[in-house]
């Protein structure tokens, strides 16, 4: 339906609008008893929200009555669309407007009041919106969220207690420990798999040092040619779809480290086994001694065996 009144989009005048109230249509809503009204003229009786001092929920504990400042004002009926009387969306924040050439009250979304260069007062609105943020962080909140730290903390130590030796596994000086320490005490458990894991990484760091086996060392930072040997392509899936990721483990006359992330096209497409060598050029950041990220792979190919 084309639209022909006088506050379309096309037509609309900021100058010509005067700006009466703010309301919300939310939970704990506010002004909408004014709305009403100031549409028919009579006085209105809104809830008021609190906190209830027995069980610290968040509850109605009152009424207050509401009388409109101008009496009875026509509004603007709105014909084959609803929401915001601009653009027709709906809204939960919005804010009242007198066009004075006409002498109607419109109704328009903030978002929209903000597009359209309507001006409006927002500081009872923001008023309004710290109110609620403030009453549904009431004690009872607060409570809650502390009972559920300390179960998940009692749960933790628990899981501790029934995995012995693991404690001192996730001391282990690995970022994967310090990432699975972090998940015990968010989640208050591992899985069988994390679990082994922390001990594998544990085993791995106490091993006795071998002359012979390159040391670990920290990734080169910056754009360069890597070549190194394949240890994992593996596919990996997210909300955007399903991507292949290669560990590759590369040699300097330093010492070693294994880098990570998107397998080049040229190299899935060669079908590469584990330890088959690759070469390619991409962005390295190191994350620790011996193993680091890569990104922005080009010029991708796996090498020939050596003969």
């Amino acid at each position: 339906m084309t639209r022909t009144d006088l506050h379309r989009p096309a037509e609309i005048a900021p100058a010509d609008y005067d700006y009466l109230f703010s309301y919300y249509y939310g939970r704990f809503s506010w002004n909408t008893a004014l709305l009403a009204a100031v549409r028919t003229g009579e006085p209105q009786s809104e809830p008021t929200w609190g906190v209830d001092p027995a069980t610290g929920n968040d509850c109605i504990i009152g009424s207050r009555q509401v009388t409109s400042p101008w009496g009875k004002l026509p509004f603007f009926e709105k014909e084959g669309f609803g929401g915001c009387d601009i653009c027709g969306a709906n809204y939960l924040a919005g804010a009242a407007f007198l066009h004075r050439p006409s002498g109607e009250v419109i109704t328009i979304g903030h978002i929209c009041a903000d597009k359209m260069d309507v001006h409006y007062d927002k500081g009872d609105w923001l008023e309004n919106q710290r109110r609620i943020a403030k009453l549904r962080k009431t004690s009872k909140f607060i409570q809650e969220r502390l009972a559920k730290k300390q179960r998940t903390k009692t749960q933790a130590a628990e899981f501790l207690a029934e995995n012995e030796g693991l404690e001192d596994a996730l001391k282990t000086d690995h970022y994967i420990s310090q990432d699975l320490a972090a998940n015990l005490a968010k989640w208050g458990g591992l899985s069988e798999k994390q679990v082994a894991l922390a001990f594998k990484l544990q085993t791995d760091a106490n091993k006795p040092v071998d002359p012979n086996e390159p040391v670990d060392v920290k990734p080169p930072e910056g754009r360069v040619v890597i070549t190194g040997e394949v240890l994992s392509i593996k596919e990996r899936f997210d909300d955007y779809g399903s991507t292949m990721k290669m560990t590759i483990k590369c040699k300097s006359e330093l010492g070693q480290f294994r880098l990570w992330g998107t397998c080049p096209a040229a190299i899935v497409s060669s079908a590469p086994n584990r330890g088959d060598m690759v070469r390619f050029t991409a962005t390295i950041k190191p994350k620790e001694n011996g193993f680091g990220f890569f990104s922005r792979p080009t010029k991708a190919a796996v090498l020939a065996p050596t003969v």
